[in-house]
């Protein structure tokens, strides 16, 4: 059987950062990756709560909202996807750093009550600041 990209990659040798993964006829899909895998897991709360914040921002106020597929957290617990249109240059980079900038500034969670959100308990603001500017120095780096 073949393996999906991600699999196929050597876990241990992946550090947080920002990669592409693969891309797909004009689809980018890139590994946000908080976390190196198997030494720590981001905290399902604070996971939850980056996905809101993220894919709230990422699709209604960025540069790049109309070339932004979706965002979602990999099932390890570790990272990210983004998936976005390539049909033009863009600096994910930039756009990431901007988000979480965003994200640290918010003092509610976007989506997150029970008639917006289906798990609308299981969030942690605080939590997923922690996170978010632990990522935003790897980005700098």
């Amino acid at each position: 059987m073949k393996q999906i990209t991600s699999f196929a990659r050597n876990h241990n040798d992946i550090e947080p950062g920002l990669y592409l993964q693969e891309t797909k006829r004009n689809i980018d899909i890139f590994d946000l990756r908080f976390v190196k895998p198997n030494t720590d897991v981001i905290p399902i709360q604070a996971i939850h709560t980056i996905e809101h914040l993220f894919a709230t921002w990422l699709k209604t106020e960025s540069d790049i909202q109309d070339e932004v597929i979706s965002f979602n957290p990999g099932g390890c617990q570790t990272m990210f996807y983004l998936e976005v249109f390539n049909d033009s240059p863009i600096d994910v980079r930039k756009e990431l750093i901007k988000c979480i900038d965003w994200c640290l500034e918010q003092s509610t969670v976007p989506g997150a009550t029970i008639e917006e959100c289906g798990n609308y308990k299981s969030h942690n603001l605080n939590c997923a600041k922690i996170w978010l500017l632990e990522y935003k120095r790897t980005l700098r780096e």
